[in-house]
């Protein structure tokens, strides 16, 4: 997804023909949506004003995604949207949900990954911690006071396992 500048954005809104174009595409999309309704069976319960707005919205929105040639081509598509209005809509919806939902996953993996790969070293400083603990030959079996791991190693655990919570942490946000 493109990111959004600002200043053509503003510089957009301000041009008056813009607007003239909007308001060309949003009579259609009308057009269109009262064609939908007076081929629509009598029991339908959306109001005139339903169609309307709807198909005014829906062909505005569908410019974001298709940029006509000419104008022709942007009547045709502004009337078949305001048809199918809601549907298109819709479709648009579920479209960027998706996007959306992707992404969501991509960054989740991303985070997986990272935390697989503390895991693993974590696992590997313990291998370690445990391999001093192992008595020789030379050494006694028990050692007086008790066994204390080498400072680095301790060290090394209490960092791994501080980014395992920040990663914890991250896994937990979810943008809205």
């Amino acid at each position: 997804m493109e990111i959004i500048d600002i200043a053509k954005l503003i510089d957009s809104i301000r041009n008056w023909k813009t607007w003239v174009m909007l308001i060309i595409v949003s009579i259609f999309g009308v057009l269109g949506s009262l064609t939908h309704k007076l081929t629509s069976p009598s029991a339908d319960e959306i109001s005139l004003l339903g169609y309307i707005v709807v198909g005014a919205v829906a062909s505005i929105a569908v410019l974001f995604i298709i940029v006509p040639s000419d104008a022709v081509r942007l009547v045709a598509l502004s009337l078949i949207v305001g048809y199918g209005g809601k549907a298109v809509l819709d479709a648009s919806a579920a479209k960027m949900q998706a996007f959306i939902a992707k992404e969501e996953t991509i960054k989740a993996k991303e985070i997986g990954k990272e935390a697989v790969d503390v895991g693993k070293e974590a696992v590997k400083q313990l291998e370690a911690l445990m391999e001093t603990r192992r008595p020789s030959e030379e050494t006694p079996r028990r050692i007086p006071g008790g066994y204390k791991p080498p400072k680095d190693l301790t060290d090394k655990l209490g960092k791994l396992s501080d980014k395992l919570d920040s990663l914890e942490i991250k896994s937990q946000f979810k943008p809205k």
